[in-house]
Formats: structure tokens, sequence, C-alpha cells
């Protein structure tokens, strides 16, 4: 069981070294003039509201 989680734990070490050498993740941005008039992005529910009427 000791080597089994040695070997996760080497695993773990191994891939994170590999995620910091990619930089971080790029997102896609998109043209606008920001938020539509009413939007709240702290009111999650009138958020979804609003997504789900568009």
């Amino acid at each position: 069981m000791t080597a089994f989680i040695e070997d996760a734990v080497r695993c773990a070490l191994a891939e994170a070294k590999v995620r910091q050498k990619q930089g971080p993740p790029k997102f896609p941005t998109f043209k606008g003039t920001g938020l539509r008039p009413g939007v709240d992005l702290d009111d999650s529910a009138a958020l979804l509201e609003l997504m789900e009427e568009g």
C-alpha cells in the first residue's frame, strides 16, 4: 500500500510540474460593450433567468 501511495504522489507532482511549464490557460475573449443593462453578476437567480430568456 505504501508503494501505491508513493507512486500516486509522484504522478501528481510530475503532472503539476508539466502544468507549470505550460503557463496559465488561455480563455477565449469576445468583442462587445460589456454587460447588458440590468445584469447583476452577484444575483445568480436573476442571471439564470436572463440566460434562459435568450
